[in-house]
């Protein structure tokens, strides 16, 4: 079928025309090529435009979830298995909830009643869960705002839920703040209820985390209904560090929000300008070449981009005019009043002074508060590859002559990062530290190799400007889907870290599989533009909340508001190659040899036939007098971390698992594979060959495969300034992360 059949006119509705885009949508499994998704988003604001699409979602989610039919001969063995839409079952999913959520889609009943009830019944779990979330919000008699706030914080029975649902609602709550102070009324009023009923730790985390997005994102509140919270907070106290923390943290803010007008919202702004000097305060975003419709959804097409410093004036202004009931027009004049700022009563004594005030007069003067928006850091998408062959004859060398593998990222780190940062650092002697945010979108191995290329590009810059360079790195994971992308920093992070979990972790999976998914490789499907009267708000915070502004927003929120960091300890393997040449590789989660190990798709670490096929032998020697010190073994991996064990990546020490038992063991599900296994800790080991005729063997190191090795050292990694220290990286976190 050719869909170009279906392009309309821009302008025009025909429903008829339109259910037969929609059936053409179903067909191609709802796959858009980027260059048509951004009218299609556009679109759904259209009441009519959305029912059409959610209906054909019902509809295939109907079909795919229907039992296949009983085969003609069931001992027929040749009967290939049915095909798994899994992927797309989630993807229709959160497209359903996105919408009614999101967007207030208005589904009449004749549209979902009949597919909820066949749907409820499906079988899958997660139709089931998203059938009975569905049959709540549209059956509600009206918006509770108790709801939206049991919808970000509950604890959820579906990952697919826990890893939307709560996205979806802080937007909406977000708007309804923006625009309704009515709305903000109540939800503080719900808030408080909440508040005073807190009983659950994981609950108590969520919420107390957007009540500090709320306070620090809107200086402009009324102060009234952030003092009603204050009572009620202390109920956050009974909890155990981090909660008890926070709570008191929101308390005394909003405490000196009352006496200092916004001074929360400054707080974050001050946050933000003292960060990146060197780039101007902008973030590189380093992605992985594999996330190839991450800049489809960096595209900034609403992003009111005003800088730090305009913000920082805006907010000036406001301050004076709520504090001292002046309007001071000029920007230089609110500059310099800023630099006297502190939120004492000393400071505005100064700026009293400095305004010539004997009195504050008694009438405070209007102001336009629509200009105090949510705080923008601007980003600098840059796409990396770590796809490259293991040629040992590339290397690069390192500090104490070591040796590196010459990988492409090195450059483009060099280049863009630390030469901007070297050349501020030689020409400012302030500030004394430089704090450099990185964002990286990627996984286990991406973060390994930027580690890599951070270390060499550190060891070879004057050593008196490096000592002043702290990097932050802000980890987004790439794609759960596939077991060659391993996460498992990310998923330890999300595992202690219940803001991570929600509105990071799977942000990037979620908005890359939604329905319609892109994909520039189907046949183009092209929506005619419905004219919208409503215009999308012109701020990542407030706007319609698609794929692209969902993203966006997401790493707007994660870039402001993780105000901590876990630190990973680095270690290195030596790698003796076939050719006697050795390599040193950074890396921060695993490292696996062994022809027992499944449950990895990384291509070439296992046999695709291995039943008849002898395990080799190795001879393992650690630093620790253990059973393990000195022996012989077939298989075994080190783990800096680890979620499922509790490994925790701020110990200086390896965890050694060897498999003591025939059979396989599963890479990832370290549950099903205990009984096979021995663990003990160490900080250091060799590994080679222990059969008399050498041979060669396959490492799997961060999830990146070494082949033709017959030596392997394992230590910890040294620092490139300090050789008697270990490396640390140090990754963004909400909260407090051990």
């Amino acid at each position: 079928m050719d869909f170009r059949q279906f392009i309309l006119k821009a302008g025009t509705y025909d429903p008829a025309k339109f259910s037969k885009l929609f059936n053409a949508l179903s067909e191609s499994q709802f796959q858009l090529v980027p260059w048509t998704s951004t009218t299609f988003w556009d679109n759904i604001k259209n009441e009519d435009f959305a029912e059409l699409f959610i209906n054909e979602a019902l509809k295939y989610l109907s079909a795919v979830s229907a039992p296949p039919p009983p085969p003609a001969n069931p001992k027929d063995k040749s009967i290939p298995p049915p095909p798994d839409h899994s992927a797309e079952i989630d993807s229709c999913l959160i497209a359903i909830l996105h919408l009614v959520i999101c967007y207030n889609t208005f589904i009449p009943e004749s549209f979902w009643k009949a597919p909820y009830q066949q749907l409820l019944g499906s079988g899958n779990l997660s139709i089931s869960h998203s059938m009975l979330l569905l049959n709540k919000l549209l059956t509600a008699q009206e918006v509770n705002m108790k709801t939206i706030l049991d919808s970000i914080t509950n604890k959820y029975d579906s990952f697919l839920l826990l890893t939307n649902v709560p996205m979806f609602n802080l937007l909406g709550v977000l708007k309804l703040i923006h625009t309704s102070p009515l709305a903000t009324r109540t939800l503080l009023q719900a808030m408080k209820v909440r508040l005073e009923a807190l009983n659950n730790l994981q609950e108590a985390d969520c919420l107390l985390h957007i009540l500090f997005l709320i306070v620090s994102v809107f200086p402009a509140i009324d102060q009234s209904l952030l003092d009603m919270l204050i009572e009620p907070l202390k109920s956050s106290l009974i909890f155990p560090h981090p909660v008890s923390t926070l709570g008191s943290e929101i308390g005394q803010l909003i405490q000196r929000n009352g006496e200092y007008p916004g001074s929360a919202f400054y707080d974050i702004l001050y946050r933000i300008g003292s960060t990146n000097v060197a780039t101007n305060g902008s973030v590189q975003v380093l992605f992985d070449h594999n996330a190839r419709y991450f800049p489809n959804l960096m595209h900034q097409r609403y992003n009111q981009k005003l800088s730090v410093e305009t913000q920082l004036i805006n907010y000036g202004r406001y301050y004076l005019a709520k504090k001292q009931h002046v309007i001071v027009p000029q920007a230089m004049h609110v500059e310099r009043i800023l630099q006297m700022l502190d939120f004492t009563k000393k400071s505005d004594a100064k700026i009293q002074k400095k305004l010539k005030l004997t009195t504050i007069p008694p009438t405070e003067p209007d102001f336009d508060t629509s200009i105090l928006v949510p705080p923008f850091v601007n980003t600098i998408p840059m796409k990396l590859s770590i796809d490259y062959e293991v040629d040992t004859k590339l290397t690069v060398d390192g500090p104490s002559e070591s040796k590196f593998l010459l990988i492409p990222c090195t450059e483009i780190l060099n280049t863009t990062v630390f030469q901007p940062l070297i050349e501020f650092a030689t020409n400012h002697e302030e500030p004394a530290l430089i704090n450099h945010h990185i964002a990286v979108l990627g996984d286990d191995n991406v973060l390994s190799s930027i580690i890599q290329a951070l270390y060499l590009c550190l060891s070879k810059h004057d050593q008196t400007l490096c000592k002043r360079l702290s990097f932050t790195i802000y980890l987004l994971p790439e794609d759960h889907s596939s077991l060659k992308f391993s996460n498992n920093v990310a998923d330890y992070i999300a595992s202690k870290d219940d803001a991570y979990m929600r509105f990071v972790s799977r942000v990037y999976e979620n908005c890359v599989s939604m329905a319609p998914k892109l994909n520039e490789d189907v046949t183009p499907i092209i929506f005619p533009s419905i004219h919208c009267e409503d215009p999308p708000e012109n701020n990542v915070w407030f706007t319609q909340s698609n794929p692209s502004a969902i993203m966006q927003f997401a790493l707007q929120h994660y870039l402001t508001f993780a105000r901590f960091t876990i630190s990973l300890h680095v270690w290195s393997c030596s790698l003796q190659f076939q050719d006697d040449s050795t390599v040193q590789i950074p890396f921060v989660v695993s490292l696996h040899i062994g022809s027992q190990l499944i449950g990895t798709e990384v291509p070439g670490f296992t046999e695709t036939d291995e039943k008849h096929i002898k395990p080799k032998r190795f001879m393992l020697m650690t630093d620790i007098d253990t059973d393990l010190s000195a022996v012989e073994v077939t298989t075994f991996s080190f783990w800096s971390i680890n979620k499922e064990q509790n490994i925790r990546p701020s110990d200086q020490v390896l965890l050694l698992e060897t498999v003591n038992e025939p059979g396989k063991v599963l890479i990832n599900d370290r549950e099903a594979s205990s009984s096979k296994m021995s663990r003990a800790p160490v900080t250091s080991a060799t590994v080679c060959a222990a059969e008399k005729n050498p041979y060669f063997f396959k490492v799997l190191v961060d999830n990146r495969v070494y082949n033709d090795v017959k030596n392997v050292k394992v230590e910890p990694m040294k620092h490139y300034a300090h050789s008697a220290k270990q490396m640390k990286v140090k990754i963004a976190t909400f909260c407090p992360v051990e």
